[in-house]
């Protein structure tokens, strides 16, 4: 049993496993009006049923607007600023240290959650940011904007807008508010700034047919319901064991280390040995790599796919190539996502509803103009789409995992708003610099909030050309 703590004005989370007390009123969940994000993550965990450090905190759809997180904080993922100029958030105390002053900085945080929601089954256009390509245009004199895209064609990522996102400013479209940023990148920014939650995929089911549009599958010890204890789930998402997305499976290893571990590779080389499961009744056709959240390999699947392994193979990454780190050894981390152009109808319905965001659609029905992304729609068939957690390497051998930092900002999004003021008080913005104490520890004690117990196995022997590898897992105490 967990709680599902819904604010007005400072995000959506969830805390989990929870003590129910039926002696208190609303079996007592906590009251969160005047908290701020990081005590909200620490209530929660004060409500853990085995412990504050045994509590999953997750921090659920960041970009749905006045519930969520990063919209309200204005959390922009390609640059690690600080910029909320939503006008919900004007008069907001928590955000704001007065109407229209500077982002309160204090009070948001990116590793005192757990675990995030990259994916959610309600907002299918906000898995990834998408380009320019990918918003239908509206051409001079028209009025209707063209036919939308498929969401296949908003979720893969090619080698070639990869590396336009590095050399252009302007290729990602984006909304004022940047509301549309997608939860894979929202994801693969945090872990770039140094935290380390587990990504998840959730239905947020508020009827039948929501069930099962997006999923988290958690590897654990039995495929016997009545087997597995929830403190046993708890620690498992908090291991990052966990693969998410519509339809396929996907895992992978490096040697032997699996989801969620971190491994040592001195030499820079690492086979990704991969493989993709699922039914015979959708077909996946690309497998993608991901670096440091940056897309450095890719594969055609040919269809049609056999019945159960779907794609098995071995990629070797050396991360010393220019293509992956910029000609720099340093430590890496990997996740591969699969895809299809396929339609998962009738197991996964298209999503027709309101945003379930009561603000947003109040403001919306008044100024419709204001809560649009961009021209994407709200509804798509579903396609058959999967990413794992990472495996983390550590490259230059000191024993554990760091992280590459903020990306370049001439190679993202610009907020034009603050341009060449984002490190200034008189600007709404603030910087996430590395590293940010108050972000990552610090005046917030986030270390505080996970005790993670570090578990060092070594592997004995060489595997190929590699040297002997630590493997380190992330532990609940």
């Amino acid at each position: 049993m967990g709680d599902e703590l819904t604010t007005v004005e400072a995000g959506h989370y969830n805390g989990f496993p929870a003590h129910q007390d039926q002696s208190k009123a609303a079996n007592g969940a906590p009251r969160w009006l005047g908290l701020a994000p990081p005590q909200i993550f620490e209530t929660l965990r004060s409500l853990g049923k085995y412990g504050p450090d045994r509590t999953v905190t997750v921090a659920n759809h960041p970009r749905s607007s006045s519930t969520g997180y990063f919209s309200q904080f204005g959390f922009d993922q390609g640059t690690g600023v600080l910029c909320s100029d939503n006008f919900i958030t004007l008069g907001n105390p928590i955000v704001r240290s007065s109407f229209f002053g500077p982002v309160k900085k204090e009070n948001f945080c990116i590793d005192c959650f757990v675990a995030m929601e990259a994916v959610n089954g309600k907002r299918l256009e906000q898995i990834r940011t998408p380009t320019i390509e990918e918003v239908p245009p509206v051409a001079p004199g028209q009025t209707e904007p063209l036919p939308p895209p498929t969401l296949y064609r908003v979720l893969e990522r090619t080698a070639d807008e990869q590396r336009r996102l590095l050399t252009s400013g302007d290729l990602l479209a984006l909304d004022d508010s940047g509301s549309n940023q997608g939860g894979v990148d929202d994801f693969f920014a945090v872990l770039n700034l140094g935290a380390s939650p587990t990504a998840l995929a959730n239905s947020d089911s508020h009827g039948c047919s929501d069930s099962g549009k997006g999923a988290s599958w958690v590897e654990l010890g039995s495929d016997l319901p009545g087997a597995i204890d929830e403190i046993d789930v708890a620690k498992t998402v908090a291991s990052g064991r966990v693969a998410l997305g519509f339809g396929p499976l996907v895992r992978f290893r490096i040697g032997d280390a699996r989801i969620g571990d971190t491994i040592t590779r001195t030499d820079g080389i690492v086979d990704l040995d991969i493989d993709v499961q699922g039914p015979d009744w959708f077909q996946i056709d690309r497998v993608e790599i991901y670096a440091n959240g940056e897309l450095i390999a890719e594969r055609s699947v040919p269809r049609p796919n056999p019945t159960t392994y779907k794609f098995r193979d071995r990629v070797t990454v050396d991360v010393r190539d220019a293509a992956v780190n910029d000609r720099r050894a340093r430590d890496t981390y990997f996740v591969v996502v699969a895809l299809g152009d396929d339609d998962l109808f009738p197991v996964n319905f298209p999503t027709v509803e309101p945003s379930g965001d009561p603000l947003s659609d109040a403001f919306s029905s008044i100024v419709p103009s204001l809560f649009l992304s961009n021209g994407l729609p709200r509804t798509f068939n579903i396609p058959p789409y999967a990413l794992t957690n990472p495996i983390f390497v550590d490259v230059d051998g000191d024993g554990r995992f760091t992280a590459p930092g903020r990306p370049p900002a001439n190679g993202r999004f610009k907020l034009a708003q603050c341009e060449g003021a984002s490190r200034s008080e008189d600007c709404a913005c603030k910087s996430l610099e590395l590293p940010p104490d108050d972000l990552l520890g610090g005046a917030l004690a986030v270390k505080d909030f996970v005790q993670w117990q570090l578990a060092l196995d070594q592997i004995h022997g060489r595997q190929g050309a590699s040297p002997p590898a630590t493997i380190e897992s992330r532990k609940f105490p």
